[in-house]
């Protein structure tokens, strides 16, 4: 039987916030410059029908806020941001 321990994981750049800020100022610039809204990374089909049910949910309020955490560019966001809901991000650069 082998002994697993922490020594023995690699660590990865995708695991620094770092990686996440470079990558989201990237995105960022290229939607601005060029109105690229990059990878839609579940598919378009899927954030619509997030967006759709979030919009008929009665449980979800017009003010409440939204975190898409760790779930691609902040295209959800995006989407979700027609509906006049509060969007927080976790990156300064979301402001």
């Amino acid at each position: 039987m082998s002994d697993n321990s922490d020594d023995d994981l690699q660590s990865s750049e995708l695991g620094t916030r770092e990686f996440w800020e470079d990558t989201y100022a990237l995105e960022i610039g290229n939607f601005q410059d060029h109105g690229d809204v990059g990878e839609v990374w579940f598919g378009e089909d899927s954030s619509l029908r997030v967006t759709r049910w979030l919009s008929s949910c009665d449980d979800v309020l017009k003010d409440d806020a939204i975190i898409d955490l760790g779930c691609g560019n902040g295209m959800q966001l995006i989407e979700l941001s027609t509906l006049d809901s509060t969007t927080p991000g976790i990156t300064p650069l979301s402001k």
